[in-house]
């Protein structure tokens, strides 16, 4: 890996929601639970927008981390939305949460995500806080083996079950 680093992360601003908004979206389907096979691809793209509806409100919040990965050229090639005022269910530790990490697949392997995972936590750091984390989903092997990669532990694990109608 190279030491020179073609992007440069920053804070996003107002003009950076729609890209965001348009990588979130379009890597969402990577994340694909294997055991929800009737939703369709469409009705989760729609969902995810509809999820991060709120990130003009989320840039203007103290709590609110969202920053962007750019290249040489201003593009957005990543992002990061992490909030600094999550609650751990168990412990209730305060604790940082990482809502989406997006990086476009070209740049897969160049440190983009690391970077701005990077720079979450030094949000989360800032804010006082011990802890960050976040949610994968199983099917996202590539992603989960990355988490754990930066250091990231398995905490817990949520299970779903498919109900069968009753007659």
């Amino acid at each position: 890996r190279s030491m020179s680093r073609p992007f440069s992360i920053r804070p996003a601003v107002p003009s950076d929601i729609e890209g965001v908004l348009d990588l979130a979206v379009s890597m969402v389907l990577s994340s694909r639970s294997d055991l929800r096979p009737e939703i369709p691809d469409l009705a989760i793209l729609e969902a995810r927008r509809r999820n991060l509806a709120q990130l003009e409100t989320i840039l203007e919040l103290p709590e609110g981390g969202v920053f962007v990965a750019t290249d040489e050229r201003g593009e957005l090639v990543g992002h990061v939305i992490c909030m600094g005022n999550n609650i751990d269910s168990v412990s209730e530790a305060p604790q940082a949460w990482v809502y989406d990490l997006s990086v476009r697949p070209e740049r897969w392997g160049n440190g983009v995500g690391r970077a701005l995972m990077k720079r979450a936590e030094e949000f989360a750091r800032a804010l006082g806080l011990d802890w960050i984390g976040l949610g994968v989903t199983q099917a996202n092997q590539r992603a989960l083996r990355f988490y754990q990669e930066i250091g990231y532990g398995i905490e817990r694990v949520q299970m779903v079950k498919r109900l069968e109608a009753v007659s």
